[in-house]
């Protein structure tokens, strides 16, 4: 997952929405496995993106605030 997150981020550039989805899926499958940090920094790259792109009101940037949210709860 991560060799196809790389992709995302060389051939469309660090700030596309498909580069911050492919973020976004590699985030949640790392908070599957347990690995809290990585799913962090993984998710705040993908809000960075689509705060930027698509605007702090759309769907996809509120999901991803919202997972954040939740993880700084947990992680407390």
């Amino acid at each position: 997952m991560n060799v196809i997150r790389n992709f995302f981020d060389q051939e469309f550039g660090p700030e596309n929405i498909l580069t911050a989805e492919s973020n976004f899926a590699f985030g949640l499958i790392l908070l599957k496995t347990g690995d809290y940090n990585s799913c962090y920094e993984n998710l705040q790259k993908a809000l960075m993106i689509f705060q930027n792109q698509l605007g702090e009101f759309d769907v996809k940037t509120k999901e991803v605030s919202n997972l954040l949210n939740q993880l700084d709860q947990t992680m407390q």
